[in-house]
């Protein structure tokens, strides 16, 4: 379970230093999932740069990395599914964790997603009704924003300081997955909302929607039902930028 949870980790910091400016070439691989055996050899699923072996956190090894940051000094945030988010040097090194859970002004109740700022100094952390931002490098408390809804799931810089959040479902009394809304929600800092983008065309698997690159530019995947990817940069509206065909990117 140790030598698993390892990979993953390598995986997740390989990805996201490796950026997605890249442009797919071809068509994807085709996996069936019945053949895949556990490896650490991930040279046939990525372009492997560099690798970084963490050293065992602060109350035990990851449980289940999801989401990472790559800081300008090299060092990396992890979002651990134990609503942790821990922070390691470019050596792999603990340097410590950035907020805590709990129930004070400064804490959140549940970390569903982290985002971190254009300029890679601010990190936020959604929490249910609340977003908390810390410096990135040294985790010191800076806001807390309070958001109407609770069913976002996911989040991104958006321009002049506000964000774009993501919700699978309208966030209505009314909730029905049948129902005409728009996927992403565009907020002001002070927590208002400014605009909905993006109608939802199909059921939408609401995991991993948002990718950053090594360039502070947030990709948001192909929704089901198109075949457009998104493109956020936090300064601008969200505008499509490429058009998938055959597994490979055309401007």
């Amino acid at each position: 379970m140790k030598l698993f949870t390892k990979s993953i980790c390598v995986a997740v910091a390989a990805l996201v230093a490796c950026g997605c400016n890249r442009k797919s070439e071809g068509r994807l691989p085709v996996i069936n999932v019945r053949d895949a055996q556990l490896s650490e050899d991930l040279s046939s699923m990525l372009v492997v740069e560099d690798v970084t072996v963490f050293e065992e956190a602060e109350n035990g090894m990851l449980i289940h990395p999801d989401k990472a940051f790559i800081l300008e000094d090299g060092s990396i945030v992890l979002k651990d599914k134990g609503h942790r988010i821990l922070k390691f040097a470019a050596d792999g090194s603990f340097s410590g964790t950035i907020g805590m859970r709990g129930r004070g002004p400064q804490e959140y109740n549940i970390c569903r997603d982290i985002s971190l700022s254009v300029d890679g100094n601010e990190l936020s952390v959604m929490d249910l009704g609340n977003i908390l931002t810390y410096d990135a490098h040294d985790g010191h408390f800076i806001r807390r924003m309070e958001i109407t809804h609770h069913n976002y799931d996911e989040f991104c810089p958006g321009p002049d300081g506000g964000y774009y959040l993501f919700s699978a479902g309208p966030d209505t009394e009314d909730y029905s997955t049948l129902n005409d809304h728009n996927v992403l929600t565009l907020i002001s800092p002070d927590g208002s909302l400014v605009s909905g983008c993006v109608p939802r065309k199909d059921y939408i698997l609401n995991v991993s929607l948002f990718t950053r690159t090594c360039t502070g530019t947030t990709f948001l995947r192909p929704l089901e039902g198109e075949n457009i990817l998104y493109e956020i940069d936090g300064y601008a509206e969200v505008h499509n930028v490429k058009v998938l065909q055959n597994g490979a990117l055309f401007p």
